[in-house]
Order: structure tokens, then C-alpha cells, then sequence
């Protein structure tokens, strides 16, 4: 029997673990339960995308990022580049997709996508027979930043899909009092997999035991506060991510990243992925609050994991007791498998 062929669609291409990751859960996931998947590669429209000639740009894109690059092209059937909602909806209408799956990610954080009009949340594919699904889409906070038009429009085209899942629970409650749709919560595509899943992208070689950092807004609070961690468990600091004094920065390779969190002693981050493999992998972690980029992606997971305790502000005075007190992963586990269950099979009752 001929595999059904399933489009997924996220947030442009960016150098961006949890971006590039998240894909390639969904994607995975897809290909093990039987459909036969493409990236749908909406990039912004040309206005914006005048910025990608430059030549700095390039050297951006094409040497610092390369390994991005690689990954997306190598380990994705990537469909062509798309600069317009015309020529994206001629390509998904003549080439028989059964069903477009969006998301996750912040996909739908109004004020980040006007970019790309609001084919995030399906403005090409509004009059098509293809099925439109969205699986664990965020909003990125609490708060609907659309105008009144976005609001309208945004509803018809939510009003539109044969299912709606989201990624917060603050999601549901948006997708219910603002668009007027019943959301179901499930699980990022991450956390579709089990730890096992991820062993053909960790590097061979075990890393060494130290205390992992991936800080996306680094300051001298945090900074400190990381410090008096690692001289307290006597390890030293792996930094993921630097920022360097350009905006330009030589990011490691995919597999070091994942490894690094895989084979850390303790793990700190500000990112919403580097907490989500601190649980896929089992790791004792801190997460350091970071507002301007959505507080409600941490609260929520953790809230279902019973993991509260384990997120704080910069302000967060030292507490040697914390670091003395280990997540029970056993709970932990039990909890994630159940979630686990329920978002595959909302995902697949929706295609089948």
C-alpha cells in the first residue's frame, strides 16, 4: 500500500538546537509510524529575505552554520524553497499531500510570523482539500499580541483545522476564550521519543563529566550564580553557547550538543529544549527563568512533571540543600510515558 504523504511546516530555517530538533523528532516520529514525510521549507517573504544577499549574511549562513545546514538537508527530505503563499499552495495542491502537520516551536507568536503573512497558521492551504493538523503548536507566552484583524482572520483559518493541539496550557485556554476552538494539550515533538530514539545522534565518544551551561541570554547574575554551582560540586563549566562581540557566532555541532547535555553531571539553562533533554536524558538541572522568552513554556511542562522547584529567577539566592536533592526520575518517567501515549495518539488518530 502506497505510504500517505504528510507535509510538515515550522519556523524558517535558524541555527537553533531546539528548532532544528524538534523537526527532526516530528519528522521521526512520521517515518516510524508508516507516513512518508517532507519539510515544507517556508521561508520569510522576499521583502525581508533581501537581507539574505547580503554577503555577510552568506558567510553566516554557509560557514558558521554549516552544520545546520548539513543536518537539515542530510537527515530531512527537505521540499524547495518557498518565498510566497501562491507558490507554496500550488506545490502542496498538485503534489497529492494527504495532510499538513504544523508545528512546533513558537509558530504561532503573532509577532515573530507576520513575516510569512499567516501561512504559520494556515492561510495557503485555506481552500484545499489537504487536511490541516496542528501538533503541539506554542504561542510562545501567555499573551495574544494580533491585532484585531489578526484576531479575526487567525480564527477562521484555526476554525479551518481538522485538529488543534498546543504546547501550553496557557494554549488551550487562548485557543478557547480568543478563537473560539477546542485545543487538546499535547507533549513537543521531542518528547514524542524516548531517550533511546536519540542514540543515533549522540556522539560515540562520552563526554566529559562536567557542569553543561546553555544560556541564550547570559548576564553577570546568572553568571555568578553558575559559578558558585560549579565550585560547589567541584566540576567544571561547558559552555554551549557564547555569544561572541558580533551577533555572528560559530555554533558547535548537533551532536556535541546533544552529547554534552547527555553526559553532563549537572545542567543549567535559560532554553525550553535544553530543559527538555535535561529530562529526556535523566540529568539533575537548573532552570533559570528567562521572561522576554516566554515564562509559560517552562511552567507548564514542569507543572505535569511535578518539577516546579526546579525553575528560578536570576535573583535566585544559592541554596546548597537544592544541589543536595536529586529529581526522582522513576515519577518522573511514569508521567512522561502517559503524556507520551496520549500525544502520539492524538497525532495519529488525527492523520489516519
Amino acid at each position: 500500500m502506497e505510504k500517505k504523504k504528510i507535509g510538515i511546516i515550522t519556523l524558517p530555517f535558524e541555527p537553533n538546537y531546539g528548532w532544528i530538533l524538534q523537526l527532526w523528532a516530528l519528522n521521526h516520529f512520521l517515518c516510524a509510524n508508516g507516513y512518508d514525510t517532507e519539510v515544507l521549507d517556508r521561508r520569510w517573504n522576499e521583502e525581508k529575505a533581501k537581507y539574505s544577499k547580503n554577503l555577510i549574511r552568506w558567510i553566516y549562513y554557509n560557514i558558521c552554520c554549516r552544520d545546520f545546514n548539513k543536518f537539515f538537508n542530510t537527515k530531512l527530505c527537505v521540499s524547495d524553497t518557498f518565498r510566497s503563499s501562491s507558490k507554496l499552495s500550488n506545490y502542496v495542491n498538485s503534489n497529492k499531500f494527504e495532510a499538513v502537520v504544523f508545528g512546533s516551536d513558537q509558530i504561532w507568536r503573532i509577532e515573530n510570523v507576520r513575516d510569512a503573512n499567516l501561512d504559520f497558521f494556515g492561510e495557503f492551504i485555506k481552500n484545499s482539500s489537504v487536511k490541516s493538523i496542528a501538533y503541539s503548536a506554542s504561542f510562545g507566552t501567555d499573551n495574544w499580541k494580533g491585532t484585531k484583524e489578526d484576531t479575526l482572520f487567525v480564527s477562521k483559518l484555526l476554525q479551518g483545522f481538522s485538529s488543534v493541539s498546543v504546547r501550553e496550557d496557557s494554549g488551550v485556554e487562548m485557543c478557547n476564550r480568543i478563537f473560539h476552538i477546542n485545543a487538546k494539550l499535547t507533549v513537543d515533538p521531542t518528547l514524542l521519543l524516548k531517550k533511546s530514539d536519540y542514540d543515533i545522534l549522540v556522539n560515540t565518544k562520552k563526554g566529559c563529566d562536567k557542569i553543561v551551561t546553555y544560556i541564550l541570554d547570559s548576564n553577570h547574575k546568572k553568571d555568578l550564580l553558575i559559578n558558585k554551582i560549579c565550585e560547589y560540586l567541584h566540576s567544571e563549566r561547558s559552555e554551549l553557547y557564547v555569544k561572541g562581540k558580533s551577533k555572528f557566532h560559530l555554533y558547535k555541532p548537533i551532536s556535541t550538543w546533544i552529547s554534552s547535555i547527555k553526559n553532563a553531571k549537572f545542567v543549567v539553562v535559560d532554553s525550553f529544549h535544553g530543559m527538555v533533554f535535561s529530562i529526556i536524558f535523566h540529568k539533575q538541572f537548573l532552570v533559570i527563568c528567562n521572561n522576554n522568552r516566554g515564562k509559560t513554556r517552562f511552567t507548564s511542562l514542569l507543572s505535569l512533571l511535578h518539577l516546579e522547584s526546579r525553575l528560578v529567577t536570576e535573583n535566585y539566592i544559592f541554596n546548597p540543600d537544592f544541589f543536595d536533592s536529586y529529581i526522582d526520575y522513576s515519577n518522573v518517567e511514569k508521567t512522561l510515558t502517559e503524556l507520551r501515549f496520549q500525544s502520539a495518539d492524538y497525532l495519529l488518530k488525527s492523520l489516519s
